[in-house]
């Protein structure tokens, strides 16, 4: 599933992008939780943050995927605590490969 691919990508990050990552969905989760106030819905913060956090791996301009870009961070800021429990449990398993016991 999507969710599962994303999942996978999200725990192969390097340990410091994965910490920053998910600092940064948690907050961006937080604004949107709080709409009526901050205005921000998960769309709305996609389309603000998303180009900054995702990037084309291939060089082109990043312009021809903001749909994909924008879905991606969505789903990330509407999912992050489901997302980032799974996501984890798949990280400690990662490290367990790579790191002696």
């Amino acid at each position: 599933s999507f969710q599962d691919d994303l999942c996978r990508i999200i725990a192969s990050l390097p340990i410091e992008n994965y910490g920053t990552l998910k600092m940064i969905i948690s907050f961006l989760g937080m604004v949107e939780e709080n709409e009526s106030v901050t205005k921000m819905s998960a769309s709305n913060l996609a389309t603000v943050i998303g180009p900054n956090i995702i990037r084309a791996q291939d060089g082109k301009s990043d312009v021809q995927y903001f749909g994909l870009i924008n879905e991606i961070t969505e789903k990330l800021i509407k999912c992050h605590q489901e997302l980032f429990k799974v996501c984890f449990k798949l990280k400690k398993n990662i490290l367990k490969i790579y790191l002696p016991p």
